[in-house]
């Protein structure tokens, strides 16, 4: 059986900016209730990493890269290989 995973990404500045109000709406409001992977670059801020482990979310610390969003298809493609599903990205 596959399995739906949301997949996003994330530095210091996004989070800061937009993170809160949108893992904050995305679970109060909406109830999402699968499997979330968070990939955070050169992130520092570890309390709130915490909190977001404590509502179940999956992070992966990474090194920050100028193309976000190729770093995290490749990711994920290297996730998909051991953990068979579908995966739906969505950044800030």
């Amino acid at each position: 059986m596959s399995e739906n995973f949301l997949v996003t990404c994330f530095d210091e500045r996004y989070f800061n900016t937009f993170g809160v109000a949108w893992f904050a709406s995305f679970f109060d409001v909406s109830k999402f209730e699968r499997k979330v992977i968070a990939i955070a670059f050169d992130f520092q801020q570890q309390d709130s990493l915490d909190a977001l482990q404590k509502h179940g979310i999956n992070i992966i610390h990474a090194k920050n890269h100028y193309e976000k969003r190729t770093f995290t298809y490749t990711k994920i493609a290297e996730i998909q290989k051991s953990t068979h599903g579908k995966y739906a990205y969505f950044d800030f």
